[in-house]
């Protein structure tokens, strides 16, 4: 009986387990393009993976890749609880969630980048950190 369940699992979510591999096999080439196109040291995932073991996520806008640490709930409430200290709105929380995260490419001043740019990141760093898509707007500030 064992063995007919096994194989019933195994041929229900075959499919599901070659998507998963196309995925992983996408998202490493993605990692080699950008390693290459931005001329990046060839070892720095793994220096990254190593360095943040939480794990390191990326996704590109407007065609240019930005890299970043998930962050952990300490660091996470660390930001908020600076946020709050200053007298800051969740604009700020957003900016500060990305300047504490983002790995590449380098942005002095997110202030005077484009205007959904710290926003935009700031969801994606939240929601590779184990947030809810649905929560991750809702910033405690």
């Amino acid at each position: 009986m064992d063995d007919q369940l096994k194989a019933e699992f195994e041929k229900r979510y075959a499919d599901d387990t070659n998507k998963e591999k196309e995925i992983n096999k996408e998202r490493e080439y993605l990692k080699y393009k950008i390693s290459k196109d931005y001329k990046l040291n060839e070892g720095i995932w793994e220096e990254w993976k190593k360095t943040f073991p939480l794990g390191v996520d990326f996704t590109f806008l407007k065609d240019k890749p930005y890299v970043w640490r998930i962050l952990s709930l300490a660091e996470y409430t660390g930001v908020v609880t600076t946020v709050q200290k200053l007298g800051g709105d969740s604009d700020d929380l957003q900016v500060k969630i990305a300047e504490a995260a983002l790995l590449y490419p380098a942005i002095n001043n997110f202030k005077t980048s484009a205007a959904g740019l710290a926003s935009t990141l700031a969801n994606a760093i939240l929601e590779s950190s184990g947030f809810a898509r649905n929560n991750v707007m809702a910033f405690p500030v």
